[in-house]
Protein backbone atom coordinates (compact mmCIF):
# COMPACT_ATOMS: atom_id res chain seq x y z
CA UNK A 1 0.00 0.00 0.00
CA UNK A 2 1.70 3.46 -0.81
CA UNK A 3 1.78 6.02 1.63
CA UNK A 4 1.75 9.68 1.23
CA UNK A 5 2.21 12.61 3.41
CA UNK A 6 2.43 16.66 2.56
CA UNK A 7 2.30 19.40 5.09
CA UNK A 8 -1.07 21.47 4.86
CA UNK A 9 -3.16 24.75 5.96
CA UNK A 10 -6.28 24.85 7.95
CA UNK A 11 -8.97 27.23 6.28
CA UNK A 12 -10.01 28.04 9.87
CA UNK A 13 -8.39 30.97 11.28
CA UNK A 14 -8.10 31.95 14.95
CA UNK A 15 -8.77 35.50 16.73
CA UNK A 16 -5.43 36.57 15.20
CA UNK A 17 -6.06 35.38 11.67
CA UNK A 18 -3.73 32.52 11.89
CA UNK A 19 -4.73 29.18 10.81
CA UNK A 20 -2.73 25.95 12.13
CA UNK A 21 -0.37 23.69 9.99
CA UNK A 22 -1.70 19.93 9.41
CA UNK A 23 0.14 16.76 8.85
CA UNK A 24 -1.84 15.65 5.99
CA UNK A 25 -0.88 11.07 5.42
CA UNK A 26 -2.85 8.61 3.40
CA UNK A 27 -3.16 5.86 1.86
CA UNK A 28 -5.31 4.32 -0.57
CA UNK A 29 -8.09 4.02 1.48
CA UNK A 30 -7.78 6.50 4.51
CA UNK A 31 -6.60 9.60 5.27
CA UNK A 32 -5.26 10.82 8.65
CA UNK A 33 -5.10 15.12 9.66
CA UNK A 34 -2.45 15.32 12.12
CA UNK A 35 -1.81 18.82 13.87
CA UNK A 36 1.00 20.46 14.27
CA UNK A 37 1.59 22.58 16.74
CA UNK A 38 2.32 25.78 14.63
CA UNK A 39 0.08 28.65 13.62
CA UNK A 40 0.97 31.18 10.86
CA UNK A 41 -0.93 33.98 8.90
CA UNK A 42 -1.80 32.29 5.82
CA UNK A 43 -0.22 34.65 3.80
CA UNK A 44 2.91 33.21 4.98
CA UNK A 45 2.13 29.90 3.33
CA UNK A 46 3.39 28.52 0.37
CA UNK A 47 1.29 25.64 -1.04
CA UNK A 48 3.68 24.08 -3.45
CA UNK A 49 6.85 23.92 -1.53
CA UNK A 50 4.91 22.95 1.89
CA UNK A 51 6.95 25.49 3.80
CA UNK A 52 6.83 29.18 4.70
CA UNK A 53 7.69 32.34 2.45
CA UNK A 54 10.59 34.45 2.66
CA UNK A 55 9.66 37.83 3.89
CA UNK A 56 11.70 41.38 4.09
CA UNK A 57 10.99 41.65 7.49
CA UNK A 58 13.93 40.63 9.72
CA UNK A 59 11.86 39.34 12.24
CA UNK A 60 9.33 37.47 10.48
CA UNK A 61 12.07 35.56 8.69
CA UNK A 62 13.66 34.58 11.77
CA UNK A 63 9.97 32.87 12.89
CA UNK A 64 9.82 31.59 9.24
CA UNK A 65 13.26 29.65 9.02
CA UNK A 66 12.41 28.51 12.58
CA UNK A 67 9.37 27.27 11.61
CA UNK A 68 10.31 25.83 8.52
CA UNK A 69 12.86 23.60 10.23
CA UNK A 70 10.56 22.02 12.53
CA UNK A 71 8.70 20.63 9.35
CA UNK A 72 12.07 19.80 7.85
CA UNK A 73 12.82 17.51 10.98
CA UNK A 74 9.53 16.12 11.22
CA UNK A 75 10.02 15.20 7.06
CA UNK A 76 13.14 13.74 7.87
CA UNK A 77 11.41 11.59 10.37
CA UNK A 78 8.65 10.66 8.37
CA UNK A 79 10.95 9.30 5.55
CA UNK A 80 13.04 7.32 8.33
CA UNK A 81 9.89 5.91 8.93
CA UNK A 82 9.00 5.16 5.49
CA UNK A 83 12.88 3.69 4.85
CA UNK A 84 12.54 1.68 8.00
CA UNK A 85 9.40 -0.34 7.26
CA UNK A 86 10.66 -1.10 3.57
CA UNK A 87 13.79 -2.54 4.79
CA UNK A 88 11.98 -4.94 7.15
CA UNK A 89 9.89 -5.60 4.34
CA UNK A 90 6.96 -4.70 6.74
CA UNK A 91 3.12 -3.19 6.07
CA UNK A 92 2.76 0.26 5.96
CA UNK A 93 -0.33 2.37 5.69
CA UNK A 94 -1.43 6.05 7.39
CA UNK A 95 -2.89 4.88 10.56
CA UNK A 96 0.73 2.92 11.30
CA UNK A 97 2.53 6.09 10.13
CA UNK A 98 0.97 8.39 12.59
CA UNK A 99 1.73 6.32 15.35
CA UNK A 100 5.28 5.46 14.46
CA UNK A 101 5.10 9.44 14.36
CA UNK A 102 4.27 9.88 17.99
CA UNK A 103 6.52 7.07 19.30
CA UNK A 104 9.32 8.60 20.88
CA UNK A 105 11.13 5.28 19.83
CA UNK A 106 14.10 5.36 16.70
CA UNK A 107 14.08 2.71 14.90
CA UNK A 108 16.06 3.41 12.63
CA UNK A 109 19.59 4.35 14.12
CA UNK A 110 20.98 1.87 16.48
CA UNK A 111 22.90 4.15 18.18
CA UNK A 112 19.59 6.73 19.38
CA UNK A 113 17.78 3.19 19.85
CA UNK A 114 20.47 2.26 22.15
CA UNK A 115 20.31 5.56 23.53
CA UNK A 116 16.69 5.58 24.10
CA UNK A 117 16.14 2.15 25.38
CA UNK A 118 18.91 2.80 28.13
CA UNK A 119 17.23 5.85 29.33
CA UNK A 120 14.18 3.41 30.23
CA UNK A 121 15.79 0.83 32.14
CA UNK A 122 16.76 0.60 35.65
CA UNK A 123 20.57 -0.90 35.78
CA UNK A 124 23.16 -1.01 38.50
CA UNK A 125 25.64 1.71 38.63
CA UNK A 126 28.33 -0.21 37.18
CA UNK A 127 25.66 -1.83 34.07
CA UNK A 128 25.09 1.79 33.63
CA UNK A 129 28.28 2.76 33.17
CA UNK A 130 29.67 -0.11 31.12
CA UNK A 131 26.81 0.86 28.91
CA UNK A 132 27.82 4.12 28.90
CA UNK A 133 30.85 3.03 27.67
CA UNK A 134 30.10 0.89 25.17
CA UNK A 135 27.45 3.77 23.45
CA UNK A 136 30.50 6.47 23.93
CA UNK A 137 32.22 4.09 21.45
CA UNK A 138 29.63 3.34 18.93
CA UNK A 139 29.52 7.44 18.44
CA UNK A 140 32.88 7.81 17.88
CA UNK A 141 32.56 4.80 15.48
CA UNK A 142 29.76 6.14 13.65
CA UNK A 143 27.87 9.53 13.95
CA UNK A 144 24.69 7.07 12.61
CA UNK A 145 24.27 3.61 12.29
CA UNK A 146 21.06 1.78 10.35
CA UNK A 147 19.98 -1.04 11.76
CA UNK A 148 20.39 -2.68 7.97
CA UNK A 149 24.19 -1.72 7.85
CA UNK A 150 24.81 -4.15 11.36
CA UNK A 151 26.20 -7.02 9.32
CA UNK A 152 29.66 -8.81 9.69
CA UNK A 153 31.33 -6.36 8.55
CA UNK A 154 30.43 -3.45 11.06
CA UNK A 155 31.85 -5.95 13.59
CA UNK A 156 34.51 -5.78 11.87
CA UNK A 157 35.43 -2.26 12.14
CA UNK A 158 34.61 -1.89 15.16
CA UNK A 159 36.60 -4.54 15.97
CA UNK A 160 39.05 -2.86 14.33
CA UNK A 161 38.92 0.55 15.03
CA UNK A 162 39.25 -0.46 19.17
CA UNK A 163 42.21 -2.89 18.05
CA UNK A 164 44.00 -1.74 21.24
CA UNK A 165 41.00 -3.62 23.91
CA UNK A 166 41.63 -7.16 24.65
CA UNK A 167 39.28 -9.39 23.18
CA UNK A 168 37.13 -9.75 26.55
CA UNK A 169 36.63 -6.31 26.77
CA UNK A 170 35.71 -6.62 22.82
CA UNK A 171 33.40 -9.61 23.38
CA UNK A 172 31.85 -7.62 26.42
CA UNK A 173 30.91 -4.67 24.13
CA UNK A 174 29.34 -6.91 21.87
CA UNK A 175 27.26 -8.79 24.37
CA UNK A 176 25.86 -4.55 25.73
CA UNK A 177 25.07 -4.18 21.77
CA UNK A 178 23.31 -7.72 21.33
CA UNK A 179 21.59 -6.95 24.21
CA UNK A 180 19.66 -3.58 22.69
CA UNK A 181 19.67 -5.60 19.13
CA UNK A 182 17.47 -8.25 20.65
CA UNK A 183 14.91 -5.69 21.70
CA UNK A 184 15.40 -4.31 18.17
CA UNK A 185 14.57 -7.58 16.74
CA UNK A 186 11.64 -8.22 19.13
CA UNK A 187 10.18 -5.26 17.83
CA UNK A 188 9.93 -5.96 14.21
CA UNK A 189 13.33 -4.51 13.30
CA UNK A 190 15.81 -5.81 10.48
CA UNK A 191 19.49 -5.74 10.81
CA UNK A 192 22.25 -7.30 8.92
CA UNK A 193 23.33 -10.06 10.62
CA UNK A 194 21.44 -13.24 11.88
CA UNK A 195 21.53 -13.05 16.02
CA UNK A 196 22.42 -16.60 16.14
CA UNK A 197 25.48 -15.35 14.29
CA UNK A 198 26.49 -12.87 16.86
CA UNK A 199 28.62 -15.56 18.67
CA UNK A 200 29.74 -13.97 22.30
CA UNK A 201 33.07 -16.00 22.69
CA UNK A 202 35.37 -14.96 25.79
CA UNK A 203 39.32 -16.04 26.05
CA UNK A 204 38.88 -19.35 27.62
CA UNK A 205 41.85 -18.59 30.60
CA UNK A 206 41.27 -19.40 34.26
CA UNK A 207 39.90 -16.60 36.46
CA UNK A 208 42.77 -15.62 38.54
CA UNK A 209 42.72 -15.97 42.53
CA UNK A 210 45.49 -16.64 44.92
CA UNK A 211 46.65 -19.53 46.93
CA UNK A 212 46.82 -19.66 51.08
CA UNK A 213 50.34 -19.14 50.94
CA UNK A 214 50.36 -16.09 48.77
CA UNK A 215 47.20 -14.63 50.82
CA UNK A 216 49.54 -14.51 54.15
CA UNK A 217 52.34 -13.12 52.31
CA UNK A 218 49.99 -9.91 52.33
CA UNK A 219 48.83 -10.08 55.60
CA UNK A 220 52.12 -10.17 56.88
CA UNK A 221 53.65 -7.05 54.42
CA UNK A 222 50.03 -5.67 55.76
CA UNK A 223 50.84 -5.83 59.39
CA UNK A 224 54.58 -5.52 59.34
CA UNK A 225 55.40 -2.34 60.74
CA UNK A 226 57.60 -1.37 57.80
CA UNK A 227 54.70 -1.37 55.25
CA UNK A 228 54.59 1.65 52.90
CA UNK A 229 52.31 3.96 54.43
CA UNK A 230 50.34 4.38 50.58
CA UNK A 231 50.33 0.56 50.44
CA UNK A 232 48.00 0.13 53.55
CA UNK A 233 44.43 1.14 52.31
CA UNK A 234 44.95 -0.60 48.68
CA UNK A 235 46.02 -3.84 50.50
CA UNK A 236 43.28 -3.20 53.26
CA UNK A 237 40.40 -3.24 50.75
CA UNK A 238 42.10 -6.08 49.08
CA UNK A 239 42.21 -8.28 52.34
CA UNK A 240 38.58 -7.28 52.52
CA UNK A 241 37.44 -8.84 49.41
CA UNK A 242 39.72 -11.88 50.48
CA UNK A 243 37.94 -12.38 53.47
CA UNK A 244 34.31 -11.94 52.40
CA UNK A 245 34.13 -11.85 48.37
CA UNK A 246 32.53 -8.40 48.27
CA UNK A 247 33.28 -6.29 44.72
CA UNK A 248 34.61 -3.10 44.81
CA UNK A 249 31.27 -1.57 44.11
CA UNK A 250 30.00 -3.63 47.05
CA UNK A 251 32.95 -2.11 49.00
CA UNK A 252 32.74 1.87 47.78
CA UNK A 253 29.31 1.67 49.59
CA UNK A 254 29.88 0.42 52.81
CA UNK A 255 30.41 2.40 55.89
CA UNK A 256 33.23 1.72 58.94
CA UNK A 257 30.21 1.59 61.72
CA UNK A 258 28.39 -1.02 60.08
CA UNK A 259 30.88 -3.37 58.81
CA UNK A 260 31.87 -3.14 62.98
CA UNK A 261 29.07 -3.90 63.92
CA UNK A 262 29.23 -7.51 62.73
CA UNK A 263 26.69 -8.35 60.70
CA UNK A 264 25.71 -5.94 57.70
CA UNK A 265 23.38 -5.71 55.03
CA UNK A 266 23.37 -4.14 51.90
CA UNK A 267 21.79 -5.27 48.08
CA UNK A 268 24.68 -6.15 45.32
CA UNK A 269 25.34 -2.99 43.23
CA UNK A 270 25.66 -5.64 40.24
CA UNK A 271 22.84 -7.90 40.56
CA UNK A 272 20.31 -5.93 43.39
CA UNK A 273 20.06 -8.96 45.20
CA UNK A 274 20.02 -8.56 48.82
CA UNK A 275 22.97 -9.87 51.09
CA UNK A 276 23.29 -10.06 54.73
CA UNK A 277 26.57 -10.82 56.11
CA UNK A 278 29.00 -11.41 59.46
CA UNK A 279 32.79 -10.52 59.36
CA UNK A 280 34.62 -12.93 60.99
CA UNK A 281 37.68 -12.47 63.49
CA UNK A 282 40.11 -11.88 60.93
CA UNK A 283 38.25 -9.54 59.32
CA UNK A 284 37.11 -7.47 62.16
CA UNK A 285 41.39 -7.48 63.16
CA UNK A 286 41.87 -5.98 59.69
CA UNK A 287 39.58 -2.66 59.94
CA UNK A 288 40.70 -2.64 63.58
CA UNK A 289 44.29 -2.39 62.38
CA UNK A 290 43.71 0.74 59.92
CA UNK A 291 41.18 2.99 61.57
CA UNK A 292 40.97 4.80 57.70
CA UNK A 293 39.72 1.83 56.37
CA UNK A 294 36.09 2.42 55.27
CA UNK A 295 37.01 6.03 56.26
CA UNK A 296 39.01 6.77 53.43
CA UNK A 297 37.88 5.59 49.92
CA UNK A 298 40.11 5.03 46.73
CA UNK A 299 39.29 4.23 43.30
CA UNK A 300 39.80 1.54 42.00
CA UNK A 301 42.45 1.73 39.15
CA UNK A 302 44.32 3.81 42.17
CA UNK A 303 44.38 0.40 44.31
CA UNK A 304 44.87 -2.08 41.34
CA UNK A 305 48.03 0.48 40.90
CA UNK A 306 49.61 -0.22 43.90
CA UNK A 307 48.37 -3.74 43.95
CA UNK A 308 51.02 -4.55 41.00
CA UNK A 309 53.68 -2.79 43.11
CA UNK A 310 52.66 -4.80 46.33
CA UNK A 311 53.05 -7.86 44.70
CA UNK A 312 56.39 -7.27 43.21
CA UNK A 313 57.32 -6.24 46.72
CA UNK A 314 55.84 -9.41 48.27
CA UNK A 315 57.42 -11.63 46.02
CA UNK A 316 53.76 -12.92 43.87
CA UNK A 317 53.29 -13.66 40.38
CA UNK A 318 50.10 -13.07 39.65
CA UNK A 319 48.82 -9.57 38.19
CA UNK A 320 46.56 -8.53 41.22
CA UNK A 321 43.27 -6.36 41.16
CA UNK A 322 40.39 -5.75 43.32
CA UNK A 323 38.29 -8.94 41.76
CA UNK A 324 41.01 -11.37 42.34
CA UNK A 325 40.38 -10.66 46.06
CA UNK A 326 36.85 -11.87 45.04
CA UNK A 327 38.08 -15.21 43.04
CA UNK A 328 40.45 -15.61 46.30
CA UNK A 329 37.61 -16.06 48.51
CA UNK A 330 35.46 -17.93 45.96
CA UNK A 331 38.07 -20.34 45.69
CA UNK A 332 38.92 -20.71 49.08
CA UNK A 333 35.33 -20.91 50.16
CA UNK A 334 34.30 -23.61 48.12
CA UNK A 335 37.60 -25.96 48.71
CA UNK A 336 37.38 -25.39 52.57
CA UNK A 337 33.33 -26.44 52.43
CA UNK A 338 32.00 -27.62 49.17
CA UNK A 339 28.60 -25.59 49.47
CA UNK A 340 28.18 -24.50 46.06
CA UNK A 341 24.58 -22.88 47.13
CA UNK A 342 25.99 -21.21 50.43
CA UNK A 343 28.51 -19.55 47.77
CA UNK A 344 26.29 -18.60 45.54
CA UNK A 345 24.32 -16.67 48.29
CA UNK A 346 27.92 -15.17 49.65
CA UNK A 347 28.72 -14.10 46.10
CA UNK A 348 25.34 -12.30 45.19
CA UNK A 349 24.71 -14.50 41.81
CA UNK A 350 21.54 -14.65 40.43
CA UNK A 351 22.76 -17.67 38.07
CA UNK A 352 24.14 -20.97 40.09
CA UNK A 353 26.49 -21.34 36.67
CA UNK A 354 28.56 -18.02 37.72
CA UNK A 355 29.18 -19.78 40.21
CA UNK A 356 29.98 -23.51 39.07
CA UNK A 357 33.20 -21.69 37.54
CA UNK A 358 35.22 -21.55 40.62
CA UNK A 359 34.17 -25.02 41.74
CA UNK A 360 35.84 -26.23 38.32
CA UNK A 361 38.54 -24.01 39.59
CA UNK A 362 38.93 -26.32 42.87
CA UNK A 363 38.55 -29.30 41.44
CA UNK A 364 41.20 -28.89 39.08
CA UNK A 365 43.71 -28.74 42.39
CA UNK A 366 45.12 -31.48 44.51
CA UNK A 367 44.77 -29.83 48.25
CA UNK A 368 43.36 -31.00 51.67
CA UNK A 369 43.27 -30.70 54.92
CA UNK A 370 41.47 -27.26 55.12
CA UNK A 371 38.65 -26.51 56.95
CA UNK A 372 38.35 -22.48 57.15
CA UNK A 373 38.85 -19.52 55.26
CA UNK A 374 41.04 -18.51 57.16
CA UNK A 375 44.77 -17.60 55.94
Amino acid sequence: MTTSYRFSLRTYQDKEGKCLIYLDVRDSKKRIRYPIEIKINPSLWDPKKQRLKKSSDKHIQEISNAYNLVLENIEAKLVQIKTTFILREQFLDAETMIEEFQTSSPDFDFISFYRHHLSLQSYSKQTLKNHNSVLKKLSEYKSEIPFHKIDENFFLGYRKKYNKNSEVTYFSDVKCMKKFLNLAVKKGIRIGIEMEDLKIRFAKQGRVYLMPDEVKKLINYYYNEFIQESHKLPLGYFLFSCYTGLRISDIQQRKREEILHGVFQFNHQKTGNFQSMRLNEDGKKLLLHNPDLFKVKIVEQKINAHLKIIAERCKISKKLTMHVGRHTFATTYYRNTKDVIGLKKLLGHSNISNTLIYTHLVEGEEMEGLETVTY
